[in-house]
């Protein structure tokens, strides 16, 4: 049967399948490096340091707005620090740099020097990129898969099944992806959700609590923040969701096809599909949304704010009755939400009277 996740627009897309596992390990590693070369960052493979976790920050457009979420990072009580690295990633567009990227390389640098002799190792890329933080994401993991390969290739081993072992701890690595604005009051909370995943059976994902919305109409931005944790609310419930934090082990991951870099949201699909059918270890976590026309769940709240102001665009309240359709099929489950909720949600949405859209949502809160 074929699985769907439902994505930032109110999609229902269905999870891709698995390649890379016709052959032994060490032939599925070949042929995993072979067909995603062009992504692998050439000097990511002088890290032959491999560590146990590995965690992406992606920073354009950051400023020096990240260092916040990358201290709360960085101080998590890791059980083993020295098997940790972080991974802040500028892909700055073709073209002049902008003032945001020349700051962020600035503020990042100076962190870095500033951990220079502690640990976790923390590390910076900037590059310049068409496609945006889709490509960051299959650049960061196929360049850890490389560097996997380029440390089994520095060793001597006596046989194939020494090397095959090899191969499979190394495999184990965690792959996470942690935004640049997402902060966590406990010190623990990372830390212990990604030291506990297991290959083949667990993954790491978020359960946000939305702070503040910055839309373009700040009218609407404090009910929009009760709203998206509403919708994110709905969304864990139903198991759809992938925000990050998100986490996963290689050999888990190694599998995907590369990320469909011109689709909308092909970032969650890519994930989602490796993460189907393990069980989630919740993180949670506090951010902002500011909209953005980058697709994500930013830009959908720019889209309802949008709507809310004006009554046209009526279509981006297609998020909600998506979610609705998914309560309905699955309504012999026992949830804390039912299909109907979702319904009334619309309609006070569709009657964009702030005063009923808040007592609606505090009957949640």
């Amino acid at each position: 049967m074929t699985e769907y996740i439902i994505n930032c627009a109110g999609e229902k897309i269905p999870l891709t399948g698995k390649l890379f596992e016709a052959r032994c390990d060490v032939g599925n590693l070949e042929d995993y490096i072979k067909a995603n070369q062009r992504f692998i960052i050439n000097k990511t493979q002088e890290w032959l340091d491999i560590p146990k976790i590995s965690i992406l920050m992606p920073i354009y457009l950051a400023g020096d707005t990240f260092i916040d979420s990358l201290k709360s990072v960085y101080n998590q009580n890791w059980s083993t620090p020295e098997n940790v690295e972080i991974i802040l990633y500028i892909n700055q567009p073709l073209g002049e740099e902008l003032p945001l990227t020349k700051k962020s390389i600035e503020v990042a640098n100076k962190f870095i020097n500033s951990v220079e002799n502690s640990k976790p190792a923390v590390r910076l890329i900037y590059e310049q990129l068409n496609h945006g933080l889709p490509e960051v994401y299959q650049r960061s993991f196929s360049s850890l898969v490389g560097r996997i390969q380029s440390l089994v290739n520095t060793l001597n081993f006596n046989n194939k099944d020494d090397k095959i072992s090899k191969i499979n701890q190394l495999m184990n690595t965690v792959f996470a992806i942690v935004d640049d604005d997402l902060i966590f009051k406990n010190s623990n909370e990372l830390s212990s959700a990604l030291e506990q995943i297991k290959t083949g059976q667990s993954i790491v994902t978020g359960q946000i609590e939305i702070t503040k919305v910055k839309t373009s109409y700040p009218k609407w931005d404090n009910i929009l923040t009760s709203v998206m944790n509403l919708y994110f609310n709905f969304k864990q419930e139903l198991g759809t969701s992938t925000l990050t934090p998100r986490g996963i082990s290689v050999k888990d991951m190694f599998h995907q096809p590369a990320v469909q870099l011109e689709n909308d949201y092909a970032d969650q699909i890519w994930f989602a599909s490796g993460a189907n059918n393990k069980h989630k270890l919740i993180v949670k976590t506090q951010t902002s949304l500011q909209e953005e026309t980058y697709p994500s769940n930013a830009k959908m709240t720019g889209a309802l704010a949008y709507f809310l102001e004006t009554g046209k665009e009526v279509s981006c309240l297609d998020i909600f009755e998506s979610v609705k359709a998914l309560y309905k099929s699955n309504w012999q489950t026992h949830f804390k939400y039912s299909h109907e909720d979702v319904e009334q949600l619309i309609k006070n949405l569709k009657t964009r009277d702030i005063s009923k859209i808040y007592q609606y949502c505090k009957k949640f809160t």
